[in-house]
């Protein structure tokens, strides 16, 4: 994943902050506001179709996973949008706002006062977020010059900190109005190895451990923040599954049919909060 300059990641944790919902239609996609922003509008599905604006809205956060870096595909967060639609029956306009690269850090500072993204959230009744790979590319590097003393667990705990951060900074931009937030965490923080790319012995091992104590913090982080964490790192890893037929040719990414599943895997959490405020 240095390829992406940690600019996205894998393995998928999402994380459900119930701060609220709503009701629902069924639609297609057309483009709206640049390359990081799609909205789903409502089309001809008989009476229901007849919504003048959107129920929901649904703002996607994070690295170049949310972004769909080296799919050329349909990116996750939309197609979840399409699928909140379908299983709400509510329209829902969708904004994808990740940023190849980006870290924990550099989300805080997004979502800073007066940011659109930060103007964005407020709006936002779902809320999806993937980041906290990137954060941990510092600690590969010692890991390699075999200077690491405990660095992975000091950029886990720095991820746990920052996510709760992040929480109470979409919280506050929500001020108490109803919003669903998914955090996912990732299948492999770093690029997957295969036989005979040139990691060096333990890498395996070593990415496996970055990426569990990475989906750690990420789930404490939502667990303080009374959330549900759904595993994504089962589907694309569980029982010893190849990850290969669901990741780009970088090995990094996921492809159309990783995109495919993690929209699939959030929508089989349900929605549950959205559906208390119909």
């Amino acid at each position: 994943m240095l390829t992406r300059g940690r600019q996205g990641v894998r393995a998928f944790v999402a994380v459900v902050l119930t701060l609220g919902l709503g009701g629902g239609v069924a639609a297609t996609a057309t483009d709206t506001s640049g390359p990081t922003a799609v909205a789903w509008s409502t089309r001809s599905a008989g009476a229901e179709a007849s919504a003048a604006a959107p129920r929901h809205t649904l703002v996607g956060l994070g690295d170049s996973v949310a972004s769909g870096s080296h799919c050329d595909c349909v990116p996750f967060v939309e197609r979840y949008g399409r699928l909140t639609m379908r299983g709400t029956r509510a329209a829902v306009r969708t904004h994808n706002l990740g940023v190849p690269g980006l870290t924990t850090v550099g989300l805080l500072r997004q979502l800073s006062t007066g940011t659109s993204a930060a103007r964005a959230v407020s709006r936002a009744d779902i809320i999806t977020i993937t980041i906290g790979a990137n954060d941990m590319i510092p600690a590969r590097r010692a890991y390699e010059r075999k200077t690491c003393t405990s660095c992975f667990i000091t950029a886990a705990t720095a991820v746990r900190q920052r996510m709760d951060a992040l929480l109470t900074r979409v919280a506050a931009l929500r001020s108490g109005r109803p919003t669903e937030v998914l955090v996912t965490t990732y299948w492999n923080v770093f690029e997957e190895p295969v036989e005979g790319d040139g990691h060096p012995a333990g890498y395996r091992q070593m990415a496996e451990r970055a990426t569990r104590r990475t989906n750690q913090a990420l789930c404490d982080a939502a667990g303080a923040a009374h959330a549900a964490c759904i595993d994504l790192y089962r589907p694309f890893k569980g029982r010893g599954r190849d990850p290969a037929p669901l990741l780009a040719d970088d090995g990094d990414h996921p492809n159309s049919a990783g995109h495919a599943l993690i929209a699939e895997t959030l929508a089989r959490h349900g929605w549950r909060e959205l559906a208390a405020r119909t």
